[in-house]
Parts: structure tokens; sequence; C-alpha cells
């Protein structure tokens, strides 16, 4: 009995240690001239690029959150692991006027310079500035009790619930009192315990400056053997918007990037096969898209690739949302974003999801610029994708096949469909489509697509084979999608239309036939 308690004792015990917060890796932010330990399994987490949040009508600039752009030229790092997460903000750029202004990168770049001779704030302005950064009310600063090694540092207090949850500390060198970063620490659950106190100082004791490093960049690595051309747009906004993707990552030692004609790939992966892979797959798909679809003009921003080295890391990024997915293209911020998969398959079960992953929303990633960002009606744009996903590649060159899993859940969608279905398909708004019949919806879009592009000229249909061709030819002259259907699908007798769609996914030999039909040469 008294061993069985000893044990018990030794297991509650074991479990408060572990609840414990300690040391990590030291983290050096090359750009920032600082270094310091945060937690043990604590990872970097890039902050999502700043959202295209309007379009201006009468030069289609692209308009972004005043105070989102501003945050993300404050922060020098984010981390997070066990229920906490820390930030790491540089004080370079006045507070914010507002937090409801939109504009341009070019105007917020003329609004806020950035000033190598940092300004002395007083306590006013360092408090709207804090506010700024974290999103939480600022009562006072209290003044440090313990000396940091070559540091000068006072603790933010804060109003409300943050006050409990949160820990947030001015610090500066010695000799460069106007050089001030923010370091934040913040917990998901629950309020700070003794430990836990502790532990932040014992990570804000770990802080150490040096001289920034101000031509510092993420790493770079070399795409090599048929990894592409070096992308040939110079144009500034391409510039600007490969640019800001290396800032993201450039005080990450962890994080790397390539590029190729194309796009600009960023990971935290330590196997940097499967990227290396990607990128040369991923160009030859586009090449596809290019085909069936051509650009119309010259893309402004280069197409940006977002993978993680962890699940949690990807749900962490893409938010509450969209924890359902394996991989997401985020138009807003102009950035697909894939989420590794379960190591525990195989190999080629794991090339073969992200690639399938990476073809259909790199789909929606061409499309968007294809079209210079007008919307895509969703019965073609979900519908294209995953035909996409049928990319093989033959002799190295693409082309869209049907594999057995597909086949199969087509002809089963398709044993029966109506008229009504089919009507209501090609006018869905978002909500609808991915709602409570999405399981439903995306089928029946893929089935539709590749009967208009495949199926239906071999079965000798080129009234429906026409259709896709005019959405894409009207969608791109008028920029409605909703007038751009009507002109496609015209008088379509859609009760004839899901009659053959019936007949057409019942037939092994029209299906076969279709397999090894390329609607690029054969109807262009």
């Amino acid at each position: 009995m008294k061993g069985a308690w000893l044990f018990a004792a030794a297991l509650l015990a074991s479990a408060a240690l572990a609840d414990v917060p300690s040391p990590g890796e030291e983290n050096v932010l090359p750009v920032s001239g600082m270094k310091f330990r945060a937690f043990r399994d604590m990872r970097p987490q890039p902050l999502p690029l700043p959202a295209i949040r309007a379009e201006r009508r009468s030069d289609r600039a692209k308009l972004y959150s005043e105070l989102e752009w501003w945050r993300s030229r404050q922060t020098a790092g984010i981390w997070g692991g066990d229920g906490c997460r820390v930030m790491v903000g540089e004080l370079l750029l006045e507070p914010p006027v507002s937090d409801r202004n939109l504009a341009t990168t070019g105007e917020l770049e003329k609004r806020y310079p950035v000033s190598s001779r940092r300004a002395e704030w007083d306590d006013a302005k360092l408090k709207q500035w804090i506010r700024a950064f974290t999103g939480n009310a600022v009562s006072g600063f209290r003044a440090a009790t313990t000396k940091i090694f070559d540091c000068v540092w006072r603790r933010v207090l804060f109003t409300g619930a943050a006050g409990s949850r949160t820990r947030a500390y001015l610090i500066a060198p010695d000799r460069e009192p106007a050089r001030r970063m923010l370091l934040v620490y913040e917990l998901e659950n629950g309020t700070f315990t003794p430990e836990w106190e502790r532990a932040v100082l014992r990570s804000l004791g770990s802080v150490q400056f040096f001289r920034p490093e101000q031509d510092a960049s993420a790493r770079r690595i070399e795409a090599g053997r048929g990894g592409g051309a070096t992308a040939t747009n110079t144009s500034d906004s391409w510039q600007e918007s490969r640019r800001r993707v290396i800032d993201n990552i450039r005080n990450f030692r962890d994080w790397w990037y390539l590029e190729t004609e194309n796009y600009i790939f960023v990971s935290n992966q330590e196997d940097r096969r499967s990227m290396i892979r990607l990128r040369r797959d991923l160009e030859r798909a586009r090449s596809a898209f290019a085909a069936h679809f051509p650009m119309r003009g010259k893309p402004d921003a280069v197409s940006v690739v977002r993978i993680f080295g962890t699940r949690e890391e990807y749900l962490s990024y893409v938010g509450k949302e969209l924890q359902w997915s394996g991989g997401v293209w985020v138009p807003a911020r102009e950035e697909l974003v894939i989420s590794p998969i379960d190591a525990r398959a195989p190999e080629n079960v794991q090339q073969e999801i992200i690639r399938q992953v990476a073809f259909h929303e790199g789909f929606h990633q061409y499309i968007h610029y294809a079209l210079g960002r007008i919307p895509v009606s969703l019965w073609f744009n979900e519908g294209a994708a995953q035909y996409f996903e049928g990319i093989e590649f033959r002799g190295g060159k693409p082309e869209v096949r049907l594999d057995e899993r597909s086949e199969t859940k087509l002809r089963r969608t398709f044993r029966r469909v109506t008229a009504e279905e089919l009507s209501a398909l090609v006018a869905m708004d978002y909500q609808t489509f991915y709602g409570e019949n999405r399981d439903r919806n995306y089928p029946l879009a893929q089935g539709l697509v590749y009967y208009l592009l495949k199926g239906a000229p071999v079965a000798g249909k080129q009234e429906y084979a026409r259709i896709i061709p005019t959405y894409y030819r009207e969608l791109a002259k008028s920029g409605d999608p909703a007038a751009a259907t009507r002109a496609a699908f015209g008088r379509t007798n859609f009760r004839q239309l899901a009659a053959d769609l019936v007949k057409f996914w019942d037939s092994d030999r029209l299906i076969r036939r279709s397999i090894r039909y390329n609607p690029v040469a054969g109807n262009r």
C-alpha cells in the first residue's frame, strides 16, 4: 500500500514537472540583431501574409489593411507550442493612425518610412504602439526589479483578461536605449502560475543583442537540374511580391525557399526532396493549365507555395475554419498553403496526395492570375481543379487522365442526376456550394467539367464541347461569372444534358475513349 502511494506521488510529481516549461534552443533573429531562448518544443510560426482587402476602382490597385500591413513590418518572429505563443516585435515604425484605413503597399511604405535612428517615444506613444501590435490596452509600465546582462527593460501592464494571460516586456540594449524590442508571452488557456512566471523571466534573461545584419536574408536553395528557369518577370509588383515572401521568413533559420520561373516555394521541412520534386511537377502542371486556359496578360505577382513541416504548424497558420483541409489556396493573401501528410503513410502515397492537393489548389492559384483576379464560377473553378488532379506525366509531358478511384466515384455520382441539380449547380453561390451538400457538389462539378472537356467530344456532342471555351472567353471579356455562365450554356436543355451525362458515365467504351482524348489538341 505504501509502495502504491509512493508510485502515485511520483506520477503526480512527474506530471507537475512536465507542466513547467523548460528552456528551448536559441532563436537568432539576424535582421533584428537579437537572440533569446523561448521554451522547449516551440517552433517558429511565420505571420500570415497581409491580405488584399479591396481593389480600388479607379486604377484596380490592391488595397491592404493599414494595421495588418503595419504589424507584418513590426513582427520580428512568432513561436508557438504547448499552449503558449511568444511574439517578438521591433519598434521601427510610428504607431498606426487608424485600424480601418486601406491603402496600397507603396502608399503605406511612404506613410511609414523605416528610420535607422529610432525616435525617443514618450510613454503615451509606446502604449499606442503596443496596443496596435498586441490588440490589448496598456494601463502602464513596471520598472525592472532584476538586471539582464547589457539590457534595460520594463514590464508592460495590460488591462482586462489580457493582464492575466499575457506577459510583455519592452527591452533594449544598454548602449542603444532607443532600439526597442517587445517580447510577448501569451497563454492560450489559463493564467500565469509561479512556475510560468519564473520560466518567462529565464527566457527574458537569455536575451542578447548584437549588430543587426542589414543584408540578411532567408536561406535560398538552388532548384538544381529540372527546376525550371529563373523568373524573367522584372516588374516592380512582381519583385515586391517576391520580397514580401522572403522577408516573411528571413528571421527564421529553419525556413528556406527556392524559386522557379513562376513560383517561390517556402518551407521548414527537414527533408527537402518532396519540395524539390513538387517544384518540378507544379511547373509542368502549370503548362497544362495554360494549354487549356491561356493566361490573359502577364501576371503581376509571383505564385507562392508554402509547405509546413508538421500538421500542427499548418493548422495554426490556416486557422480554425480550415482545420479540415489538407491544402488551401488563399486568394486574399495570394498564397497556396499545403499540409504535410502523416509520416506513417508510405512515401509513394504521401507524394501522390500532396501532388493532387498541389494540382487542385494550384489551378485555383493559376486561374486567379490568368484572369486578372476576377471572380470565377464555382462549378468551373472547383470542377476544373478536380479535373486537373488527374494530371499524369508521360515522357515528361502532362496529360489529364482519370484514375480508378475518381472514375468509381463519378460513376456512382452520375447513376442518377437531374436537370434541376445541374441548373442549380452552375448558378451556385459560395455558401450553397460549400454547405451541407458539399460532398455531392464537388463530384458533380468534376464530372460535368470532365464531360464537357473530354466526354462530349468523343460522344459526338459538339454543342456541349463548346460550353467551356465559350465560358472562358466571355468571362475574360466581361468579368461577370454569372453572365459568362448564361452565355456558355445558352439554350442548353438541362434535361437532355442530364440524360447524356448518365449515359456517358455508364459507358465503359466512352470513358476509355475520353481518357485518351486531348481537348487541347482536339478542339482548339
